[in-house]
């Protein structure tokens, strides 16, 4: 039986005509001619097929010289073990390059690189996108926002940051806004809607942060706007500072003509709050961070509880929570939201919202941390603010010593069955009682205040709080 070069020779050699012009084999330093009469000689001449043939028996000839002249060569190739050797290494060495190839790839469809610019992608590759969990998660609850809705969407799904997805909650809307979501729904898969029964917002904000799945939790309200470099920016500046908690933005209210004189006092307020310590030195007065606005990590608002409903506005409880705990809060120092000014609003149409109940958040978490251990305080002002604080605190346990107010006609009375006394007499209480409340929210009171406790070297946080 013919060896393997044999039989490849004469395979070769029953092919038609003209399929090889020429045959050569190249070995040393010689090329060698295939013709039978000059096999032991250098090339000098093309090799010309005679009479339009190129047969088995020219073919042989070739097996011939090439046994004759490459023997290790012909015996490996006559050997079937070695031939198997070869074959089963070729085998295993191309399983290896398929495997890294199909590894390669697979990693590069399940973990997409993402970027920060304005997105121009496809329908598809948002999909492709959405195979993982987000970055940011947005709690958009939604209540009759038919007339808001669309330009609150338009201003997320214009974010130079694209890695997020929204989960907008409808609760038991019925203006047309669950149809304006289900529109919005079906144009982008980022957009997670949950329809369900009246809830109110905190039981609507609490549905969607159970169904979110991203490393960050934004807030965003359906009547409001915000700029497209918002979320870019509060990623970067949470990346950047593991130790913040929270992230908000300076905000601007709009239209300019809904704008009360007393909202725009509010917001210049609190814009000027943008380092953590001048957010928990005034943490007592008001909420510090426009809720809406802010950016959180997930895995501590979750360990926080989420929202509570305690019968004050959830979302200064909120930051209450989180200055008690220790965390920290910073603000992007750029205006990146847009509040919407009406007279439908929820601080201006939910009891929680009142200054009733801000009060009774107020003495209920002092009496929690600066207040606690302390015989008792000294409450600067007798007036509307201070009485009604004084209630709260009171009610608290925690016991008062005194009021201090300005007024000749309120001195040397009691409020309470607790005295009122001047600022010259507060030195002398002040041994007994150890800490004061300012509690005045006149315009401009709050500053001479301070200026009056740091002439003496009253520390704020320490010796004193601004309550008001």
């Amino acid at each position: 039986m013919a060896s393997l070069p044999e039989r490849m020779a004469l395979f070769i050699g029953n092919r038609p005509p003209g399929r090889f012009g020429h045959a050569f084999v190249k070995a040393r330093d010689n090329v060698y001619h295939l013709d039978k009469n000059k096999a032991n000689g250098p090339i000098s001449q093309p090799f010309s097929v005679g009479e339009g043939t190129f047969g088995g028996r020219y073919f042989s000839e070739t097996a011939r010289c090439f046994k004759t002249r490459f023997p290790c060569v012909w015996d490996a190739l006559s050997n079937r073990d070695f031939l198997l050797t070869i074959g089963h290494a070729f085998a295993i060495f191309g399983m290896v390059v398929c495997r890294f190839i199909l590894t390669f790839y697979a990693s590069r469809i399940t973990q997409p690189t993402l970027s920060l610019r304005p997105s121009s992608r496809t329908q598809n590759m948002k999909e492709t996108l959405m195979s993982h969990a987000p970055t940011v998660s947005v709690l958009l609850p939604i209540y009759n926002a038919a007339g808001t809705l669309n330009p609150a969407m338009r201003s997320l799904l214009r974010q130079t940051f694209d890695d997020f997805e929204v989960i907008a909650v409808d609760d038991d809307s019925d203006d047309g806004s669950p149809n304006i979501l289900k529109q919005w729904a079906k144009r982008d898969r980022r957009i997670k809607p949950i329809f369900h029964e009246r809830v109110g917002l905190i039981g609507a904000l609490n549905a969607g942060l159970m169904r979110a799945g991203g490393k960050f939790v934004a807030r965003m309200d359906a009547d409001d706007v915000s700029h497209p470099r918002r979320f870019e920016l509060q990623v970067a500046l949470m990346r950047a500072h593991p130790e913040v908690s929270v992230a908000g933005c300076l905000v601007r209210s709009f239209p300019k003509r809904s704008v009360r004189e007393g909202f725009r006092i509010y917001e210049a307020w609190l814009n000027s709050l943008i380092a953590h310590e001048d957010m928990v030195r005034e943490i007592f007065i008001e909420s510090p961070l426009a809720h809406p606005s802010t950016m959180m990590r997930r895995t501590e608002l979750i360990e926080l509880g989420g929202y509570e409903d305690h019968g004050w506005p959830e979302d200064y409880d909120l930051w209450l929570r989180y200055h008690l705990a220790g965390k920290r809060f910073a603000k992007v120092p750029e205006v990146l939201y847009f509040w919407r000014e009406h007279q439908d609003r929820l601080s201006r149409t939910d009891p929680r919202y009142a200054v009733e109940r801000f009060l009774r958040a107020k003495a209920h978490y002092l009496a929690q941390r600066p207040l606690k251990g302390a015989e008792s305080v000294i409450v600067w002002g007798a007036g509307q603010t201070g009485r009604r604080l004084s209630k709260h605190l009171l009610r608290e346990g925690v016991r008062i010593a005194a009021f201090v107010d300005v007024d000749s006609r309120k001195i040397g009375r009691t409020l309470r069955g607790i005295p009122v006394i001047a600022p010259d007499d507060l030195a002398s209480t002040r041994g007994s009682a150890g800490f004061l409340l300012s509690a005045v929210s006149s315009r401009g009171a709050r500053a001479l205040i301070r200026k009056w406790a740091r002439e003496r070297e009253w520390e704020e946080g320490r010796d004193f709080w601004c309550v008001a």
